[in-house]
């Protein structure tokens, strides 16, 4: 579960930060192999502990029930968020690429 955890979390910051997806003008998707449209390498991301807690279920017959998928949900509105705070503006749209960045900053 915390491989999953870890998993999810870096593809969220990738969602946040690099992944964007193109389109040509009759809205067909121009990169659509994973590797056309960006993704942070694991190894290029800090490392971090994850917690869990560990909550049974009655509705199913072990009382397990998923884990890990949750943790991609919250990281990019989290990173865009702090990334707004930070800069003080209200929006930017993902992905947050450096240039994006900039021209919010100067639009204050």
């Amino acid at each position: 579960v915390d491989g999953q955890t870890h998993g999810n979390i870096y593809a969220g910051l990738s969602q946040a930060l690099v992944e964007h997806i193109v389109h040509d003008q009759s809205g067909v998707v121009t990169n659509s192999v994973g590797l056309d449209y960006g993704s942070i390498r694991p190894s290029r991301l800090p490392l971090f502990d994850v917690a869990r807690t560990e909550t049974t279920t009655p509705n199913t017959p072990h009382g397990g029930k998923g884990a890990g998928d949750v943790a991609i949900n919250g990281v990019p509105p989290a990173v865009v968020r702090a990334v707004c705070n930070a800069i003080g503006v209200k929006h930017i749209d993902t992905p947050l690429t450096p240039e994006k960045v900039w021209m919010a900053m100067q639009s204050k």
